[in-house]
């Protein structure tokens, strides 16, 4: 079945149903490559593929529900809509239900001009990752990896006599190099939009020379002792502490107002330093990363950036239509479908023009520990806003701007927004995570993150593993 016959299916959905108080009907086309490596050598079962989908989103007096067929059952979505109304009805009420407030008229917001196979295709991707797994084989070690690419188009049409429509892709990979003879490994992880071969081939260069400088590190690591120091966390920890705050809802309005997290007591008492910065943008300029996002949140209500932190302090929060209602404030983007997190230092700011890269920031440290990567990120107390997790894929010590010995992975519990508050120092070039949210949801929200340097960072203890 055609996207062109979904999309019929969809506005016939949208327009004709009576019955309903909110009606959309989304017709979405999906492109996914995804390209495994495995003892240095691209997969031959990799996966190429691509799928038709209707999804219906329906709401009467206060009950919502909704379906998804794929266009091999286009022929049920009449009765299905019906059957959805029929069971609203049956349902109990969700008193905080809100019909969306949107736009009229039609919007169209195709970011994605080039064609998904020429940016992606094998004919791109296979010769960049065959030329680092030479590199990697020459020196002993062994390459493995994951490289996802998705392209989404939809068209979403309401009820409201709203339609919009969009069309975006981009990239996600992480790659693992393992050293056989003394069983270090080192992994990383990247996203790209829009990339070209000579732009995959510079960010996966990277990407592979970072594992394996990790994987060379060797298996007779030192050990600390547990307690506060000062780090230097490379871009995707800065990353994961963000994104982990973002998914237990620390910026949700109603939960500070209704003092269930940590930010009820902190809001208005944080300091941050001048000139930092995190902001969920919708148009991003930044090195590696130009891109604009659309200006409606997945209901089509039309939203604006989210300043989160700003000139030291906590600017906005996330504000869900219910809140915005009993608040008498504005619906924002939600942690969960935002535009991009960016994180930075203002230009003429103390933070500012000081350190270009992470090395360079390495090398500006006398005393620190540098961490490469976290993982298993989970939250302890949510009042007290402490997460904790795992280093992994390099631990190093740094003495005098140098990295002088690997060191065995620590277990840390920390407060990011204490931790955001201890910054001393951010790199102006950063790295791009994620995938944009019109590109096809993956395991990280479209980011762009600096590497940094933060005081008195805790680790707990040392891990086993």
């Amino acid at each position: 079945m055609s996207f062109e016959k979904i999309k019929s299916m969809a506005h016939s959905i949208a327009s004709g149903q009576s019955g309903f108080d909110h009606i959309k009907a989304s017709a979405v086309k999906v492109n996914r490559i995804g390209i495994r490596i495995a003892q240095s050598t691209v997969c031959r079962e990799n996966v190429f593929n691509e799928g038709n989908y209707l999804n219906v989103q329906g709401a009467w007096q206060g009950r919502e529900s909704a379906f998804s067929i794929s266009s091999s059952d286009l022929d049920k979505a009449p009765a299905l809509t019906s059957k959805l109304l029929s069971d609203l009805k049956n349902q109990s009420p969700n008193k905080e239900y809100r019909a969306p407030k949107t736009g009229e008229g039609s919007f169209k917001w195709d970011i994605a001009k080039d064609s998904f196979e020429e940016l992606y295709g094998p004919q791109n991707i296979y010769p960049v990752i065959e030329t680092y797994a030479a590199k990697v084989r020459s020196q002993g070690f062994r390459l493995t990896g994951y490289i996802e690419c998705e392209e989404t188009r939809a068209h979403h049409f309401m009820s409201s006599n709203m339609d919009l429509s969009t069309h975006d892709h981009g990239m996600i990979f992480s790659v693992t190099v393992d050293n056989q003879k003394t069983g270090a490994t080192g992994a990383t992880h990247r996203g790209t939009v829009r990339t070209t071969k000579a732009e995959f081939d510079q960010i996966f260069g990277e990407a592979v020379e970072e594992a394996l400088l990790n994987a060379s590190s060797g298996n007779d690591p030192g050990e600390i002792t547990p307690g506060d120091y000062t780090v230097v966390l490379h871009p995707a920890c800065v990353n994961d502490l963000l994104v982990t705050n973002m998914m237990y809802g620390m910026f949700d309005k109603r939960k500070i107002d209704e003092t269930r997290t940590y930010l009820a007591k902190a809001k208005d008492s944080l300091i941050f330093p001048k000139g930092l910065f995190l902001h969920q943008e919708l148009s991003v300029d930044r090195p590696g990363l130009t891109y604009r996002d659309s200006p409606f949140n997945q209901d089509g209500v039309e939203c604006d950036s989210v300043r989160l932190i700003d000139n030291g302090k906590i600017v906005d929060t996330h504000v869900s239509r219910y809140w915005a209602e009993q608040t008498g404030g504005k619906e924002s983007f939600s942690s969960a479908n935002g535009p991009t997190i960016v994180l930075g230092a203002t230009a003429g700011s103390d933070l500012s023009g000081k350190f270009a890269t992470t090395k360079d920031l390495i090398a500006g440290t006398e005393r620190g520990i540098y961490v490469c990567n976290t993982w298993y990120l989970r939250m302890v107390t949510e009042m007290e806003g402490i997460i904790t997790g795992m280093t992994r894929d390099g631990l190093y010590e740094i003495r005098d701007g140098k990295l002088t010995r690997p060191l065995k992975n620590m277990r840390w519990h920390e407060n990011p927004f204490r931790v955001f508050s201890a910054i001393d120092a951010v790199t102006d070039q950063g790295t791009t995570f994620g995938r944009s949210r019109l590109a096809g949801k993956g395991r990280l929200p479209l980011a762009w993150v600096p590497a940094v340097r933060a005081k008195n960072f805790h680790f707990s203890s040392v891990t086993k593993f």
